[in-house]
C-alpha cells in the first residue's frame, strides 16, 4: 500500500511540474484562435502546417519548434513563425487582435500569405501598444500597399522590417515612409525589394538614420536622386536598379559607414559633360 501512495504522490508531481512548464494559457488559445482564422479562410497549409497545433495537448510551446518558440523561463511565447500557410486563397486580412496576447513576442513572420490588409479596425495599429518587445517583422511576399505604412509606425521597438515583394510606390504626395521613419526609431534594416518603388523614397529614407542594412534591389529608381543621412548604413543592396553614375558615387560618398554595396543586374548611367 506504502509503495502505491509513493507511486502516487510521483505521479501527482510530474503531473504538476509538467504543467507548470507549460505555456500560457491565454496564448495557448490565441494560437488555436490563429489556426482556426487560417482554416476559416480556406488556407491549405492551415490543415498540413498547423496539424500538431491541438487543443488536447496543454503545452503549446511543444507543438511546433519551428513555427512556436517560447522562453525557457517563462514559458510565453517569443517567435511566432506563420509565414506560407494561404499559398491558395486569392486575399486574406489580417485579424490583428488575435496576436494581442503574446505580450513577450520578438519576431512575427507573416509572410508569404497574400495578405491584403486588415479587417476593420484589426490592422496593425491595434498590435502597437500591445507588443512591446517586438524586434522583427516580417510581411514579404503578400499584398500590402501604401495605406499600411502609418500604422506600422508605433512598433518603436523593431531592429528589422521586411516589406519585399509587395505593393508599394511611395506615389507623389504621399509621405508614407516618412511616417514610418517618424516611428521607428531604432529600426537597423529594412528590406524594400522587388516592390514598384521609385525616386520619390527617396528623400524620405534618408530619415531612417538608424539603418545598417537596406535592400532597394528590384524597384523602379532611376537615380535622379541620391542617397543621404544614412551615417551607419553598412550594407547596401541596388540589384537590379538603374541609377545614375554620378548620383551613386555622391551617395557613396555621404555613407561613411558602408562596407557592402551589392549591385548585381544594375545599369549605372554615365552622365558626361554636356549631358
Amino acid at each position: 500500500m506504502r509503495q502505491m501512495w509513493v507511486w502516487m504522490l510521483l505521479m501527482a508531481m510530474a503531473f504538476v511540474n509538467d504543467r507548470s512548464h507549460c505555456c500560457v494559457e491565454e496564448e495557448r488559445i490565441s494560437l488555436l484562435e490563429i489556426k482556426a482564422w487560417f482554416n476559416h479562410a480556406g488556407a491549405p497549409g492551415s490543415y498540413d502546417q498547423l496539424d500538431g497545433w491541438d487543443k488536447e495537448h496543454f503545452n503549446c510551446c511543444n507543438w511546433d519548434y519551428y513555427r512556436v518558440v517560447c522562453d525557457n523561463t517563462t514559458n510565453r511565447v517569443i517567435v511566432l513563425r506563420l509565414s506560407f500557410i494561404n499559398y491558395a486563397v486569392e486575399d486574406l486580412y489580417l485579424n490583428a487582435s488575435l496576436f494581442l496576447p503574446f505580450k513577450e513576442l520578438e519576431i512575427l513572420d507573416l509572410s508569404d500569405n497574400q495578405l491584403v490588409g486588415g479587417l476593420k479596425n484589426q490592422g496593425f495599429q491595434v498590435l502597437t501598444s500591445g507588443l512591446r518587445n517586438l524586434k522583427e517583422l516580417h510581411l514579404s511576399s503578400n499584398k500590402f500597399n501604401d495605406n499600411i505604412l502609418s500604422s506600422l509606425s508605433g512598433f518603436s521597438t523593431l531592429k528589422s522590417l521586411d516589406l519585399s515583394d509587395n505593393k508599394f510606390t511611395e506615389s507623389t504626395g504621399f509621405n508614407g515612409f516618412q511616417v514610418l521613419a517618424s516611428g521607428l526609431r531604432n529600426l537597423e534594416e529594412l528590406y524594400l525589394c522587388s516592390n514598384k518603388l521609385n525616386d520619390n523614397i527617396l528623400s524620405s529614407l534618408s530619415e531612417f538614420s538608424t539603418l545598417k542594412s537596406l535592400d532597394l534591389s528590384g524597384n523602379m529608381f532611376t537615380g535622379s536622386t541620391g542617397l543621404n543621412g544614412l551615417r551607419k548604413l553598412e550594407t547596401l543592396y541596388l540589384g537590379s536598379t538603374n541609377f545614375m553614375e554620378s548620383i551613386l558615387i555622391d551617395s557613396l560618398g555621404a555613407l561613411p559607414s558602408l562596407k557592402t554595396l551589392y549591385a548585381p543586374f544594375s545599369t549605372f548611367q554615365h552622365v558626361g559633360k554636356g549631358q
